[in-house]
């Protein structure tokens, strides 16, 4: 009767379960049935000054957070939700405008094009200091790639990034039993927060290179934060990859190394708030399909940090015990297996 009284007091809901509580300054939560990630996850969220909330564009055959199909965000969206983030659906042609609520926009590889408002939405928000994160793809169709979204690509090339009209072909994939088409990136910036500390691979099918303009907007600053080797290239010949017969032609292809990762940040003339945003080479990295590889889900979620404030918890992202077996496209036919350890520094 003492013991189910002191657990009453302490807010305990199972007196029959081991519980931990965790205390940050005068914040304090209850972890049933502690492991390391959880208590991982419960100082991230007692850590927390904001509890972001983040617009995901809709209405153009977007990726979907709610999505548990492979090509689905669902896996990204759980480890979001971890960290304390709220995910909703945007609408701009139904909403008519970014709400002051929304911390960042999210767009993940549109396939339609944006209707002329809803890109002006877009281009006044982002210049008056908006946060964004922006997968653009090219999709590989028959006699050649297409454009998804020409409408997004102005947008970037204005901000000073140029997504180019070609397919990141990578010879060093063959080492993963992976297709020349999904590209390795090994090289991360490490003069930028969302990248300072990581080690490993981040791994991008489908990929189009981003080029980063020499004359960036002023005041803009432009980083390359993750990047293949010099064995990949730019490959413009639509025709020769589905024919399963690239190679490099030198004066048509573009040379590597490639830039699969790019944030921006910077004040326009008359802005009263620093935009930041993050530009992708591909939606598909993150995609469930993927987004267990190695480094994929860290720089997705380290990059939706850094756009929305939350520098200081960029390297603190718990990860799950044991291993995963991720299935690649039916095409390359492999599935590998993954183990990770779980390392918590010190707080």
């Amino acid at each position: 009767m003492k013991e189910a009284s002191r657990a009453q007091l302490a807010e305990i809901k199972n007196a029959n379960a081991a519980t931990l509580q965790v205390n940050v300054g005068e914040r304090r939560s209850l972890v049933e049935s502690p492991t390391e990630e959880k208590i991982l996850n419960t100082l991230i969220k007692l850590s927390k000054t904001i509890s972001p909330k983040i617009c995901s564009l809709v209405g153009h055959g977007e990726k979907s957070f709610s999505d548990t199909e492979n090509n689905g965000y669902s896996s990204i969206k759980a480890e979001l939700e971890r960290q304390a983030y709220t995910i909703t659906d945007l609408n701009l042609v139904q909403a008519g405008k970014i709400p002051a609520d929304c911390n960042a926009v999210v767009i993940l590889g549109p396939v339609k094009a944006l209707f002329e408002q809803e890109l002006k939405i877009l281009k006044d928000y982002l210049n008056s200091g908006g946060r964004a994160l922006i997968s653009i793809d090219l999709l590989l169709k028959s006699k050649g790639g297409t454009e998804t979204s020409p409408e997004l690509v102005s947008l970037l090339q204005e901000w000073g990034i140029q997504p180019e009209n070609a397919l990141i072909i990578d010879s060093v994939s063959r080492a993963l039993n992976l297709e020349p088409t999904i590209p390795i990136a090994p090289t991360f910036s490490k003069n930028h927060p969302i990248t300072s500390a990581m080690e490993g691979n981040v791994i991008a099918p489908l990929s189009r290179p981003l080029t980063i303009s020499k004359t960036p907007p002023a005041n803009v600053l432009i980083e390359a934060i993750a990047s293949t080797t010099p064995n990949a290239w730019g490959e413009k010949n639509m025709k020769s990859i589905e024919a399963g017969e690239v190679k490099f032609d030198n004066g048509t292809d573009i040379r590597g190394p490639m830039v699969v990762a790019a944030a921006i940040q910077g004040k326009k003339a008359g802005a009263s708030a620093e935009t930041r945003m993050v530009v992708f080479a591909t939606s598909y990295f993150a995609a469930n399909q993927f987004a267990r590889f190695d480094k994929n889900t860290d720089l997705f979620a380290n990059s939706l940090s850094w756009v929305v404030g939350d520098d200081n918890l960029i390297s603190i992202r718990p990860k799950e015990e044991g291993g995963g077996l991720i299935q690649l496209s039916q095409k390359a036919g492999v599935a590998i297996f993954l183990t990770t350890v779980i390392v918590i520094p010190l707080l």
